[in-house]
């Protein structure tokens, strides 16, 4: 069961004994979770606001200094939270438009929910090379080039490289897009 609630995600950084890393504190109307997870890497320090879909809540025993606390943490829907990531524009996967649809219901009761239109997949331009790019010296080639579709690789083990690669396609102005899971430049869309 899972629960979809508005709120805000506060992403801070900090560092241990394996490096700089990301975490958050997610602030809702029922409380506040602590949350770590690999997709908050892909953030930049700072506050982001959405509706966001809470998969699970339990406690965590935290030991340190002679002494014990517990804190509250949450897993989130961190597919929806990757996208949104990758995105300028606050994405939304299946399961956040959908959340975000009952959570407009549940605040007007009296509004009826309207049947969603049904929209026809858009059409994706084939590329020749349709393999992901995982370092950034092909991404550059590819930028230069004005290729207009970009994918890269998801699996990359190195979130440094992959944050790095995701800011030279934003700062060249491609936008992501979450449905094929590709960069594409907005002029040729």
């Amino acid at each position: 069961m899972s629960i979809s609630i508005p709120g805000t995600l506060n992403v801070v950084e900090r560092s241990g004994r394996n490096g700089i890393f990301m975490v958050a504190e997610l602030q809702t109307e029922i409380g506040s979770f602590d949350l770590k997870h690999r997709v908050l890497e892909q953030f930049s320090e700072g506050a982001y606001e959405g509706i966001f879909i809470i998969t699970r809540i339990f406690n965590q025993a935290v030991t340190w200094r002679n002494g014990t606390w517990t804190k509250l943490c949450a897993d989130l829907d961190w597919e929806a939270l990757r996208i949104m990531a990758q995105s300028d524009e606050v994405g939304t996967s299946d399961s956040l438009a959908m959340a975000q649809i009952m959570a407009e219901a549940e605040e007007d009761p009296k509004q009826e929910a309207a049947p969603a239109a049904v929209v026809p997949p858009r059409q994706v331009e084939a590329q020749a090379d349709d393999a992901a790019v995982y370092d950034l010296d092909t991404l550059t080639v590819l930028i230069m080039d004005g290729v207009p579709r970009i994918r890269l690789d998801a699996t990359l083990e190195d979130r440094r490289l992959f944050t790095e690669l995701r800011n030279a396609l934003k700062s060249a102005g491609y936008r992501f897009d979450g449905k094929t899971q590709s960069w594409y430049f907005p002029e040729a869309a």
